[in-house]
Parts: structure tokens; C-alpha cells; sequence
């Protein structure tokens, strides 16, 4: 089994002419200006779904996919969060960046996955590295025959393994309007799950034919993976943060994911049921800063900032206002 695991990662394009400064009034003054930069800072957390059943909880009712949090909202709720028991961060990827430029920050690990099993050429324990005389002893006093060294040859069988990136991803475009207090932001937020390997018990026999024309048995691999992918575009204030909650969903890998698909979505469940079913949660949020890595603007600067939010574009409107 080959594993193809990918994103689809589209930002909308942004003509040259369509991206402002803000701050440099015209060309002369440009050369002389620093513009700011934005920085971005993620938090991936994942939160079991009874969190947010428990009235209990004042969760903020832009905790919804596209949503978006004032300041003083958004660490009231990562505050909520913090303090509870159930809840797990799993990264903090973060990048400065500057405006119109597209840029991704992964907080990802790369794991050796076995996909299949193949006969192998390597000797097995049952003979030394190279074939041996008849006769010669071996360290536990087997005394070995050349039949002893082929068969080993031919039985051997080896895994068949491929690197995979599993983690968080953040793939992200930022931009600030002529006000300078407003950042168009587009993200794409994803992340993907091994589970590990699917139960196999119950399958038909599989084979492959060793170096002597055998066909021998080998075992069978089902890589077990989720793949959670949402994007978005919105109008911050600077400070504040978009609310994302990609879905991670089964991945199948062509025609021998198909074939398998109820044992790796059974294998999935198991795993969530295992864990506590959760639902992930990305906080994305954007502050302009200047070269020297400040604050462009002080929350006392931006008290409209504080209870509001800038207009949005009408295909975006209705996002925060209801759930996924």
C-alpha cells in the first residue's frame, strides 16, 4: 500500500495593486518608511465535546467555526479552558510575517509507517549474515546445513514502511488595510491523526511470491489515519483572533483504502471512544507589530476594538453567527 496523504491549500488571490500600506502616503516617503509586520500565533487544543454542553461553561458565543474574539474574550475563554481538567493543548505554532506574503508553520513530527509487507532479501535469525558451510556451528550449538541458510533467505519477510508528517498545520495570509488597525487574514488551518493500525483479524490471506517463485504468506497493514482541513478569510481588528474547528475525517488511500474503509473508520471510533471524544478547536490570532517586535497599537488605542468587530465581507457575515 502506498499512502498519499495531501492538503489542498488555495488562498484567494490578491492583486498586486489591492494590497495597502496604510502608513506611507506615497512613493518618496515609502523608501524611508519600516512597515509594520503581523504576527500570528495558533493554538490547535482539543476539548471534549460535553465541555460545551455544560452550561456551566460561559463558552462566547463566537466560539463557532469563523467566529471571532475580542481580546478580552479570547482569554477569558482560553482561561475557561486552561482550568479545566479535560481540555489538551497540542501546539502553539507562531510566525511573523509580513502583509500579502503566504507563509505555514507546522508543529508536526515525522513517524515511519508501516503500509505493507513484502519477502525479504535480508537472512532471518535462523542464519548467519552469509551462507555457512555445512556443518558449522553456531553460537547456541545449531550446527547449520545450506538448506538451513536458503530457506532462511526465503522466508524472511521485511516491512515496507513511509514517512509521514502527522501534526498540526497552519497555513496563513495576512494583510492590513489603509485604516492600520485592520488585518484581512485568510488561514487554513489542518491537522493529521495516525491512529495506528487497523484490526486485520478476519481478512483473506494475502501472499507474495519470495526470490525462489514461493508464494508465501505476509501479513496485512492498515494504516489508520484523520485528516481535518477548514479555511477561511475574515477582518480582524489587530489583537484579535479567529475561531476555527476543522473536522478531522476518515483518509483512505485510493482502492486499498476503500477496501478496508469500515475497519479504519471502526478504528477510528475505538480510538476516539479510547481518548474521550473530543472536538478540535484552532485559535488563530493576529497582532501588528513593529520592526522591533512591539505592539503597533496599545488596547487603549482601539476602544472600538474592544466590544467590536470590523465590517466583514458579506460571504463571511453569517459565519460567526452560526454553528458549523
Amino acid at each position: 500500500m502506498i499512502l498519499f496523504i495531501f492538503r489542498l491549500n488555495r488562498f484567494r488571490s490578491i492583486p498586486r495593486g489591492q494590497i495597502h500600506s496604510g502608513l506611507c502616503s506615497n512613493f518618496l516617503e515609502a523608501q524611508n518608511c519600516l512597515l509594520p509586520q503581523i504576527h500570528i500565533k495558533a493554538r490547535f487544543i482539543e476539548a471534549p465535546k460535553t465541555y460545551f454542553d455544560d452550561e456551566k461553561n460561559s463558552i462566547p458565543t463566537a466560539v463557532t467555526n469563523g467566529g471571532i474574539l475580542t481580546a478580552s474574550q479570547f482569554f477569558k475563554f482560553l482561561h475557561q479552558l486552561q482550568s479545566k481538567k479535560g481540555p489538551q493543548e497540542l501546539a502553539e505554532p507562531e510566525v511573523t510575517t509580513i502583509e500579502g506574503r503566504q507563509t505555514q508553520v507546522q508543529a508536526t513530527v515525522i513517524q515511519p509507517i508501516v503500509t505493507s509487507f513484502a519477502p525479504g532479501s535480508s537472512t532471518s535469525h535462523l542464519a548467519p549474515a552469509n551462507p555457512q558451510p555445512d556443518g558449522t556451528k553456531s553460537s547456541n550449538g545449531y550446527f547449520y546445513t545450506q538448506h538451513d541458510n536458503e530457506r532462511a533467505r526465503r522466508d524472511t519477510i521485511d516491512p515496507q514502511s513511509q514517512q509521514v508528517e502527522t501534526g498540526p498545520i497552519l497555513d496563513v495570509m495576512a494583510k492590513y488595510l489603509p485604516d492600520s488597525y485592520t488585518i484581512d487574514l485568510t488561514t487554513i488551518p489542518s491537522i493529521i491523526k495516525f491512529y495506528g493500525y487497523a484490526d486485520t483479524q478476519g481478512l483473506p490471506k494475502q501472499f507474495e511470491t519470495n526470490s525462489a517463485g514461493q508464494k508465501i504468506e505476509v501479513p496485512i497493514s492498515i494504516p489508520v489515519f484523520a485528516v481535518g482541513e477548514v479555511s477561511d478569510e475574515a477582518r480582524l481588528y489587530d489583537g484579535q483572533t479567529l475561531v476555527l474547528l476543522p473536522n478531522p475525517k476518515p483518509e483512505f488511500h485510493g482502492g486499498t483504502g476503500e477496501q478496508y474503509r469500515d475497519r479504519i473508520v471502526k478504528s477510528i471510533q475505538e480510538g476516539d471512544k479510547k481518548d474521550g471524544d473530543k472536538r478540535l478547536i484552532v485559535l488563530v490570532t493576529a497582532t501588528l507589530i513593529d520592526p522591533a517586535g512591539n505592539r503597533l497599537h496599545e488596547e487603549s488605542d482601539m476602544p472600538f476594538a474592544q466590544t467590536g468587530l470590523p465590517p466583514q465581507w458579506p460571504s463571511h457575515a453569517p459565519a460567526f453567527l452560526n454553528n458549523p
